[in-house]
């Protein structure tokens, strides 16, 4: 009834991961003979009626542990694999069989690769990592820049005095704002200057930081 139980698993588990799972259910009774049952034995070229692997005597022995889950293991033929092992017993604890999975991997690693391989990036002094692709308009990123000086300055919008406008110029010939195509007439708008006065503004900001 147990060896019953654990070949249903073995089919099921063989039939839905086929063909990159080799699923076998050992008789450990008989291990000369152990192997009851086999699905996708292709990955190591075993059958019905093979002998146990070392691992299996060894258990019989007592020598290891009833579980062992996920380790690394390898087929003469090279295909790496991820295995696990799972003993059961009877009601008097006596050493019945074993359910064994051994995941073929190889494939998987090779993806694994080429996953790392696409992915991987290396570091740039001129770029923080957060390209913007959509960029706003000339006069969009003076606005913004604006409007940014205004809450950090906690002035009043509606009423700009003549230094808080030229604190503003300065804020955008240092941003580099100035350097972007016409953008002093779309400063002259937004603070209602004239053209000349901003050039002056823009002059007194320009040597005031060369002075710095």
């Amino acid at each position: 009834m147990i060896f019953e139980h654990f070949l249903h698993i073995a089919e099921m588990l063989g039939s839905m991961f086929s063909p990159f799972l080799e699923v076998i259910v050992h008789d450990l009774m008989y291990p000369d003979n152990s192997i009851l049952a086999i699905y996708n034995g292709q990955i190591t070229g075993r059958k019905i009626g093979d002998r146990t692997t070392d691992l299996g005597y060894r258990r019989i022995k007592g020598n290891i542990p009833d579980k062992i889950f996920n380790y690394r293991n390898k087929c003469p033929s090279g295909i790496s694999l991820k295995s696990s092992s799972l003993a059961f017993r009877n009601l008097k604890g006596e050493l019945l069989g074993s359910l064994c999975l051994n995941l073929n991997i190889t494939g998987f690693e090779s993806i694994g690769i080429l996953l790392d391989t696409i992915l991987s990036t290396t570091s740039n002094p001129y770029f923080d990592g957060n390209e913007d692709f959509h960029p706003k308009s000339t006069d969009g990123e003076i606005e913004e820049t604006i409007q940014h000086h205004i809450v950090d300055a906690a002035i009043n919008p509606l009423n700009l005095s003549r230094k808080e406008k030229m604190k503003i110029i300065e804020k955008l010939y240092v941003t580099g704002h100035f350097n972007k195509k016409a953008s002093v007439s779309i400063v002259a708008k937004r603070l209602n200057l004239s053209k000349p006065t901003i050039y002056s503004y823009l002059k007194h900001a320009k040597s005031s930081f060369k002075e710095k």
